[in-house]
């Protein structure tokens, strides 16, 4: 950016800085080659879509042989010459960094939430901001999981809910209207009655569950069985030294209707149990507590 346009220069431009410091603390070399300053910028941007270099080009047989192919792709990535390709925050790239750590057993993720994309995504990305990186009296320092970053990238649903429960401590569920509501099927005598009432029949766009074989996966009761199970596998007397996951604790977060602006509270929120539903949705949300 610095070549082409200076005025555009923002935090990719410093990550791209910094991947060409990860570059030469793993190679001891740069990752561009000139005779001259003037060739330098050339081939630095003379071709944008060009792959941007690897590590593992660089290294000898016996050090890419033993050398991480996801760190390497990270370092990669920091490279890309289009900064639409390439970390844009540091959070992103720290991201990055830390699940390699966490793929080789080196580390965990402190806490994992999970939340119904198309309900508490907002609240979600709030509680992330807030809890990722900070410190608790002891001295952790706290790292979040936020399943969402692999949803939004193309990555199989399963493959990121599953790395962040099997190497999470503390599960955070947040728990709406939008959440449980499709946990809970109308009740079969009353069904025009209830929607008279408010019900939906399809809360925040899903059929709701029916109990039965033809019940459409849902992902965000998936998540909270598969936190209960490991909960529940945390200090059992059977469990084997390579079982995965170390769940200690699972705490619901109670989530009530968003205050509209204007109105007295904004932009807080109401009560969980202030909505006006059928006696079983609120049984779904104590069942769950009390689980």
């Amino acid at each position: 950016e610095m070549f082409l346009e200076p005025s555009k220069a923002s935090y990719p431009s410093d990550l791209w800085s910094l991947g060409v410091t990860l570059f030469e603390l793993v190679t001891k070399d740069l990752p561009f080659h000139s005779e001259s300053d003037l060739m330098w910028s050339v081939a630095i941007v003379g071709d944008m879509d060009s792959s941007p270099p690897s590590v593992l080009d660089r290294l000898d047989d016996e050090r890419r042989s033993r050398f991480d192919n996801k760190l390497a792709q990270v370092i990669s990535t920091a490279l890309e010459k289009r900064v639409q390709n390439r970390f844009q925050t540091a959070d992103e790239m720290h991201e990055a960094v830390y699940s390699c750590l966490v793929d080789r057993g080196e580390a965990c993720y402190s806490v994992f939430i999970s939340y119904r994309v198309a309900s508490e995504a907002p609240l979600a990305r709030l509680l992330f901001d807030e809890l990722n990186h900070s410190v608790t009296p002891g001295g952790h320092r706290v790292t979040v999981f936020l399943d969402s970053h692999r949803l939004v990238k193309g990555e199989p649903w399963e493959e990121g809910f599953a790395a962040g429960l099997l190497n999470s401590a503390c599960v955070l569920s947040l728990l709406s209207y939008g959440s449980t509501a499709p946990l809970a099927t109308l009740p079969p005598a009353n069904s025009a009655k209830a929607l008279a009432k408010g019900w939906e029949e399809r809360p925040v766009g899903r059929c709701r569950l029916e109990g039965c074989e033809a019940d459409a996966e849902d992902n965000f009761l998936k998540e909270c069985l598969i936190a209960l199970a490991l909960l529940d596998r945390r200090d059992a007397v059977d469990r084997r030294a390579e079982e995965r996951g170390f769940v200690q604790s699972v705490f619901p977060v109670l989530i009530g209707s968003q205050k509209t602006p204007g109105e007295s509270g904004y932009p807080g929120m109401g009560s969980f149990f202030d909505v006006q539903v059928h006696r079983i949705f609120i049984d779904v949300a104590i069942l769950y507590v009390l689980c």
